[in-house]
């Protein structure tokens, strides 16, 4: 970054917090200055925390191998796969991006962030990714022919269509079961839980959460409705039926 890009990003910095302060909305801030929601939350927890200084820029993007800081993403990657996000919901791209720059002290892009998630063994899955390994035409006649009235249908009671899939990650140190909320556009949220194998405890936290995440209905659809059965988690969902509902979608063993 040159020394006059870096000025101008300062000043950007500068101008947006002095906005906030002024009572703007930190949406009309990102409008003014041209900045991204997550970049503004970003400026605004730095200045709160660090004064002027934290508005000064720094290096940007994903830094190098050798500086890296490894105790410090260890520390972002326990965070994330010990403990669910201080806000409500589940972890979000924007949730761990502002995690990632803020323990880093980088401006860190969402390719960045897609990159340590894939380091880290946190690849979003796809829509029924369990499915279309055993059964890929059959996946591709549900997208063809049944997707879009259940959309509809949804659409119309106010709700959305996401899917639920489920991933592992093992390491020396741990193992983890992902739950994970995904759309057919490239977006996810996720939540860790202890174990590889699907527990009432650990689904009945992320439904909890998932239920936090979108404010209408929600039509969950899945082919792993094993991951959600049992007597607690089906009084769950008949207490939340008007929140949540299952769409099983199921194919050969």
């Amino acid at each position: 970054m040159s020394p006059h890009n870096s000025e101008e990003l300062e000043a950007r910095r500068i101008r947006a917090v002095r906005a906030l302060q002024g009572g703007a909305s930190p949406r009309e801030v990102a409008e003014m200055v041209g900045a991204s929601r997550t970049s503004i939350d970003n400026w605004l927890r730095r200045f709160e925390q660090e004064g002027a200084g934290g508005l000064q820029a720094r290096q940007r993007g994903r830094p190098p191998i050798s500086g890296r800081q490894p105790s410090a993403l260890l520390k972002v990657r326990t965070s994330i796969l010990s403990s669910a996000p201080k806000e409500r919901g589940l972890w979000t791209a924007d949730r761990v991006q502002r995690l990632l720059s803020f323990t880093l002290g980088v401006d860190i892009s969402r390719w960045t962030v897609r990159r340590y998630l894939m380091d880290w063994g946190l690849a979003p899955p796809r829509p029924l990714a369990g499915l279309e390994a055993r059964a890929p035409s059959l996946v591709q006649s549900w997208f063809a022919h049944e997707y879009a009235p259940l959309k509809a249908r949804a659409r119309r009671n106010g709700g959305v269509v996401v899917f639920f899939e489920s991933t592992n990650v093992e390491s020396v140190e741990e193992r983890r079961r992902i739950y994970w909320i995904v759309g057919t556009r490239g977006e996810w949220a996720f939540l860790a839980d202890r174990g590889q194998q699907p527990d009432a405890k650990g689904v009945l936290q992320f439904l909890n959460r998932v239920k936090q995440q979108f404010a209408g209905p929600l039509v969950l659809v899945t082919s792993r409705a094993s991951s959600v059965t049992g007597r607690e988690i089906k009084r769950w969902l008949d207490a939340n039926a008007r929140r949540l509902s299952l769409h099983p979608v199921t194919g050969p063993r």
